[in-house]
């Protein structure tokens, strides 16, 4: 597995798709890969908005790189052994 730590843009915080999170600050995230870490947090975080006819089907925060700023990182404190998932947040 790897260790991505995932940070919200700040100046981007503002977006409606940040409408669909129950988290707002960063995250790091143990996957195989950035596409499933970005999957995780998506899933973890993640609620349902109302769809309002005529308007644009608002994706999750964590899946748009526009967003968030993704990286994998090597810090020992986490481990990169074990179960894919949240290992810490902000």
């Amino acid at each position: 597995m790897k260790i991505f730590k995932a940070e919200p843009i700040e100046s981007k915080i503002w977006d409606l798709r940040w409408t669909r999170s129950t988290h707002k600050k960063w995250v790091v995230v143990r996957a195989e890969d950035e596409d499933r870490a970005m999957t995780i947090a998506s899933r973890d975080f993640g609620i349902a908005t109302k769809k309002n006819p005529g308007a644009d089907v608002l994706t999750s925060p964590w899946e748009n790189n526009d967003l968030v700023v993704w990286s994998e990182i090597n810090d020992p404190k986490y481990s990169m052994g074990g179960v894919e998932g949240v290992i810490d947040k902000g």
